[in-house]
């Protein structure tokens, strides 16, 4: 709004949006700069192609600068900060090495360096870096002018990069130089610690750049390279990847031939997980080695957790537990958040299966604080760990809470979840919906799902959908379109085997469209199949939700004393007391039956339940009578919360800055290093 505001004042130019966001974004915003740009805006026919243009080496920039900043400092002083310009940011000790000048690190320091435009970065070891016009000039004027050994400078960069450990800055340097050799060997050196560091679209787009026929027969960058498109993602470019790798070994022998099939056998794994395709995954895992992995944790800590999506999707929830165990000793030597993320994942989902709610939450918060300290806000990872707080905050029967922690993320949720996370999430993401957002918007958005997972061949997915496009059309007493859409949905025909999930909740939709028929003895056939299923696998969450329907079935027939049975059953089933959704979700109609086990119990925990039941189930009745379910336009935002609460520790901080202490003194007060205080504010 100010840029629009300073161009109108000086030259009454008026941009198309794209156009200044574009033109802020080359000027970012500096006056000075601005006003050079609205004397030609004033004037081109072709406004695009002149802000596109609009660089360190326009002639009004260059006139502007030169006579600015050129003509005011010393020659020296000019020929360093010259030098400078050839890296993105920079420090006094960078400065110094690229420039073999003591005094180079004092210009930042120097009143006149405010003349080049310099932008601090506060925190960060005296970082800094010119204005993009400026770094634009200054690069123009060392390669125009004799005397400068630009490569040298650049190879001067590099090396200190890398003793710095900067590794992904270090090969961007030589990779300007003609000694790409030296890049690649970076590289084969250090991809797999850019990788740890989670900087995976770096890593792809450094190995691009580099000679591809170098590329294609170098072990120890296709293989981090395979890692790297598999953990963002890239499935595509995935394959020809692999097919490049087997290749490379048919000429090897020995450890390292073994290594790298190793390492083609785990991604390999990985894809099927993703596939939703465990009967191969299996397979593939049964060819592992039994035991340690020497000097390779990350590969160790990912068989981990292949190992344990699988087997939780046979629900030998023991072995879950256990994998996790094995796969947390190896933490301490990763530094990548998407191992961590994965392994506590499963074991997560696994405790939510369980109705372990406390177990299952205090993983969730867990790694959301990995996610936070590795890869900050707005990682794939810490998403997908707020979609499972999404969950928890759902059978708390914070319905609310949980529409504001998943509707950010719904595009994670379709592009980057595996299919037992988004299993996981649906049945909770489809009711909060409802509540939040209508019937209209919940069909669309189930609708949306069921298209992914057909593309994608996820017929166990397919199947949830189904299920839960069935509960919602039964929500709004359509019972006619709930039994078309399962007629006529493809996935049944694939619910013979009784073996697979799709059966499940094929069986389950149907049972819940006899109920809404009042067939209730072909209803309790197919849930006592499932009640016996769900006893024998220890699923304790889906046993929960096959009671309370063995209960609805025997309401809706007037068996008061069945339904009675089925509930006070059902509040028997182990699970952490503050599980309270599914009771609702399936009480409607049973206030009654609620308050009488109410009333007859002897248990405190047991009443304070049953009457907590009851009067979130008329409070939904009562808001569904207020607010019809197809008004959501009329509805109003919700607030997001916050994610989660502040820690002690993260509250002792944000009482000292209060306070007024600096990081210094805050790190005194409470005896931890600076960095760790740094860490603590930026996580609050």
């Amino acid at each position: 709004q100010e840029t629009e505001q300073f161009l109108l004042d000086r030259s009454e130019v008026s941009l198309e949006p794209e156009e200044m966001s574009l033109l802020l974004k080359r000027t970012e915003g500096w006056p000075a700069a601005l006003q050079l740009a609205s004397i030609s805006l004033a004037q081109a026919d072709q406004r695009q192609g002149f802000i596109d243009s609009f660089t360190g080496d326009d002639r009004l920039v260059t006139d502007f600068l030169t006579e600015e900043v050129l003509n005011r400092l010393p020659e020296n002083i000019f020929n360093l900060v010259v030098k400078i310009s050839i890296v993105d940011r920079f420090c006094p000790g960078l400065c110094v090495a690229v420039t073999g000048e003591q005094e180079a690190s004092r210009i930042l320091e120097d009143p006149q360096s405010d003349s080049f435009l310099l932008q601090r970065f506060d925190g960060q070891d005296n970082w800094c870096r010119f204005h993009p016009l400026v770094r634009g000039f200054l690069r123009k004027r060392l390669e125009t002018t004799d005397g400068y050994d630009i490569s040298t400078l650049h190879r001067k960069a590099a090396t200190w990069f890398e003793e710095q450990g900067l590794v992904t800055e270090a090969v961007e340097q030589l990779l300007k130089t003609p000694h790409t050799d030296e890049a690649f060997s970076l590289i084969e050196r250090y991809a797999f610690d850019i990788i740890e560091q989670g900087q995976l679209d770096v890593l792809i787009s450094l190995v691009r750049k580099l000679p591809q026929g170098l590329v294609a027969t170098c072990d120890k960058i296709l293989v981090p390279l395979a890692w790297a498109q598999l953990l963002s993602y890239r499935s595509i470019e995935l394959k020809p990847l692999l097919d490049q790798m087997d290749s490379l070994i048919e000429h090897l022998d020995g450890e390292q031939r073994l290594s790298i099939a190793l390492d083609i056998s785990v991604i390999r794994g990985a894809i099927q997980v993703y596939a939703d395709d465990m009967k191969a995954c299996q397979t593939t895992i049964d060819q592992w080695p039994q035991g340690t992995i020497i000097d390779r944790p990350f590969i160790e800590a990912s068989m981990g957790n292949i190992r344990e999506c699988v087997c939780l999707t046979a629900y030998q929830f023991d072995e879950v537990y256990r994998w996790q165990h094995q796969s947390e000793q190896l933490y301490d030597q990763l530094e990548f958040a998407g191992t961590k993320f994965y392994g506590r994942l499963f074991a997560m989902l696994a405790r939510l299966e369980q109705t372990q709610l406390n177990e299952a939450n205090s993983l969730s918060l867990g790694t959301l604080e990995i996610c936070n300290k590795s890869q900050g806000q707005g990682s794939v990872f810490r998403k997908q760990t707020v979609l499972t707080q999404g969950i928890v905050h759902y059978y708390l029967g914070n319905l609310d809470r949980a529409f504001a922690l998943f509707e950010p993320h719904l595009d994670i949720l379709k592009n980057y979840a595996i299919t037992e996370l988004v299993i996981k999430v649906l049945p909770a993401l489809s009711r909060a919906y409802l509540s939040n957002r209508g019937a209209e918007q919940t069909h669309r958005l189930l609708a949306q799902i069921s298209y992914l997972a057909d593309q994608r061949g996820l017929v166990r997915l397919q199947a949830c959908v189904l299920h839960e496009q069935v509960r919602a059309w039964l929500a709004e007493n359509d019972p006619l379109a709930a039994v078309r859409l399962f007629e006529q949905a493809a996935v049944t025909s694939s619910a013979a085997n009784e073996d697979t999930q799709i059966w499940e909740w094929c069986r389950l939709a149907e049972a819940r469209l006899l109920i809404q028929a009042k067939n209730a003895k072909l209803a309790k056939a197919i849930l006592q199949q499932l009640q016996q299923r769900f006893q024998t696998q220890d699923r304790s969450l889906r046993l929960l939700e096959v009671t309370l329907l063995q209960a609805r079935a025997a309401a809706v027939v007037n068996d008061r004393e069945g339904a009675l049975t089925a509930l006070n059953t059902a509040l028997m089933l182990p699970a952490d007391l503050q599980l309270i959704q599914p009771f609702v979700d399936e009480g409607e109609g049973m206030s009654a039956l609620y308050q009488r086990l109410a009333d007859d119990t002897s248990s405190a925990s047991a009443r304070a339940l049953c009457q907590s039941i009851v009067g979130r189930i008329e409070a939904s009745v009562s808001t569904s009578v207020q607010k019809p379910p197809d008004s959501a336009s009329e509805q109003s935002e919700v607030s997001p919360p916050l994610i989660e609460p502040l820690s002690k520790r993260e509250l002792e901080v944000l009482t000292l800055v209060a306070q007024g202490l600096s990081n210094r003194d805050i790190a005194a007060r409470l005896f931890l290093s600076i960095d760790t205080i740094k860490t603590h504010l930026k996580s609050i």
